[in-house]
């Protein structure tokens, strides 16, 4: 592009149209993930298909290897997307984004900092980093509200008192063991060091029944079975249809038509609105490298 090097803000911006197609399609899918529960197969297939003809438009002008890059990336997102959806952690929406994600970057900008992986791998571990942060945050936001969730977790821990004070003692062995093991004798300053561990273990063992609670108890509805949605997850037995809760997988159009046939409500499990996850791991990515550096030791 000879004559558009004196517009040096004009060939940024065309270099990195597919990141800026990335970051607003991936903000708008998370926007409307948080006010409807859903994505919009337009976002992703949009992205997606803008994403191949950029990188066509690229291999055909200059021969750049982009293209295959895109497709290997996009594809390799997509699979282990689908894998997360039909075990019942994502919505299809999410798979379909991050897919398109990958066509649309490949490969980090040159703007970028380093990361410890290949630019697709590093966004890929700080997608389920930051996934995971984020639904500790989000099942916290939605619950602690909800007073049916607080009572049920507090009738939890109530009656899972001997098992609270089992995981008590077994964690304090084990910290002080490993403390042991690893220092080689004690001292007050190692069992200090390892009684101030406790603590934070047993903190974690009751978030964890916790978030159990808000996943049985607070991210279910009773709705008409003519508002069933494909992707919607069961939160009841159909024992006449011989279709059970413990399904994974998001429901199908023919089985939401069954279902209608026997059910007038139902009740489904919505889960977490992982829609924003999505760019703010792009955007980590880019200007922070992998959230796993965090944990490393300088």
């Amino acid at each position: 592009m000879p004559r558009l090097k004196a517009f040096p803000v004009l060939v940024l911006v065309l270099e990195n149209l597919p990141l800026y197609v990335a970051l607003v399609g991936s903000a708008t899918a998370g926007y409307i993930d948080l006010r409807t529960t859903e994505i919009p197969d337009e976002i992703p297939l949009s992205m997606a298909v803008f994403g191949l003809f950029w990188a066509a438009l690229a291999y055909v002008t200059s021969g750049s290897a982009i293209l295959v890059q895109s497709a290997i990336v996009g594809g390799l997102f997509f699979a282990l997307g689908y894998v997360m959806y039909y075990t019942g952690q994502w919505g299809g929406g999410d798979a379909k984004l991050m897919a398109a994600i990958g066509v649309l970057v490949p490969q980090a900008p040159a703007f970028a900092v380093a990361t410890l992986f290949p630019f697709a791998m590093s966004m890929l571990l700080n997608v389920f980093m930051l996934g995971a942060v984020y639904i500790v945050a989000y099942s916290l936001t939605v619950s602690l509200p909800n007073r049916t969730v607080t009572r049920a977790f507090l009738v939890d821990v109530k009656g899972g008192m001997k098992e609270i004070g089992i995981f008590a003692v077994a964690l304090t062995i084990a910290v002080v063991a490993a403390v042991r093991f690893a220092t080689g004798g004690f001292s007050q300053a190692s069992l200090t060091f390892a009684f101030s561990l406790v603590p934070g273990g047993l903190g974690l063992f009751l978030l964890w029944k916790f978030l159990r609670v808000v996943e049985r108890v607070g991210f279910q509805k009773r709705i008409k079975t003519q508002a069933l949605r494909v992707g919607d997850m069961l939160g009841e037995d159909v024992r006449e249809l011989k279709m059970y809760k413990k399904l994974l997988r998001g429901l199908e159009e023919n089985e939401i038509r069954k279902i209608r046939r026997v059910r007038r409500m139902i009740l489904i499990r919505e889960g977490v609105r992982f829609g924003p996850v999505f760019m703010l791991a792009l955007l980590y990515t880019i200007f922070y490298g992998d959230v796993m550096a965090l944990f490393s030791v300088v």
